[in-house]
């Protein structure tokens, strides 16, 4: 799926994410960190 793993946990929780986890995810983090951790799994570069 071309996750990257990092090694603060993020590919977990994108993990969780995908699997069917969203709304769970979105209330635990704040929409920016949500966001951030979302880019990050992804491979995108930080902003």
């Amino acid at each position: 799926v071309g996750i990257r793993t990092t090694p603060d946990g993020t590919r977990r929780l994108f993990d969780r994410i995908e699997t069917g986890y969203r709304s769970e995810a979105k209330e635990l983090l704040s929409p920016g960190v949500y966001a951030l951790l979302l880019a990050r799994a992804r491979g995108e570069p930080n902003l």
